[in-house]
């Protein structure tokens, strides 16, 4: 196994929480120290990703508060908070078809809805950590969750043409009851 493969399983185990260093050291093969420098850098990159969220959120309140919303711009925020929310999160970064996705999601909000949508992804400065990632992981859930229901949704409706669409009509079983049965 390679340093780069070991370094990344050593990351995954990590982040998983419930083995020690010891453990961990055995399970990738890279030495005791370097799961701890390992690990103080993870912490580093999630202090750094937990103030960009929050400097993000803040920011949103601030789009949503004044006297004249700039979509554009909020738009841009949303993106901003998914991608830190997915990273800081779950680790990983999202991908292009994704960003499309999520694009398209945002700008179908009405404009009139969207400071009421962006109200959920606001958080006060004095907010802790926990409250703020509980906060993240709603929100990044129920936006990933709607717009699974609109793909699905938009998936499933049918043509409105004038074409007459037949149902298939259920055909009466041989033994339905009230017939007669022949012996």
């Amino acid at each position: 196994m390679d340093y780069d493969q070991a370094t990344k399983t050593a990351e995954k185990l990590l982040r998983i929480g419930t083995l020690s260093y010891k453990q961990i050291s055995y399970a990738s093969g890279i030495p005791l120290w370097s799961i701890r420098e390992i690990q103080t850098e993870m912490n580093m990159e999630r202090r750094r990703l937990l103030r960009v969220l929050r400097k993000t959120m803040l920011e949103i309140g601030e789009g949503i508060h004044g006297a004249a919303i700039n979509e554009e711009k909020l738009h841009d925020k949303f993106m901003a908070f998914v991608e830190t929310s997915q990273a800081l999160i779950y680790g990983r970064t999202i991908t292009e078809e994704e960003r499309d996705d999520l694009w398209s999601f945002i700008c179908d909000v009405d404009g009139s809805d969207l400071d009421e949508f962006l109200s959920d992804f606001v958080c006060g400065p004095e907010d802790s950590e926990v409250k703020i990632m509980t906060r993240a992981y709603g929100v990044l859930h129920s936006v990933y969750a709607e717009m699974l229901i609109k793909h699905y949704d938009s998936e499933n409706i049918t043509p409105e043409d004038d074409r007459g669409y037949e149902e298939d009509k259920e055909e009466p079983a041989d033994d339905a009851p009230g017939e007669d049965w022949e012996v």
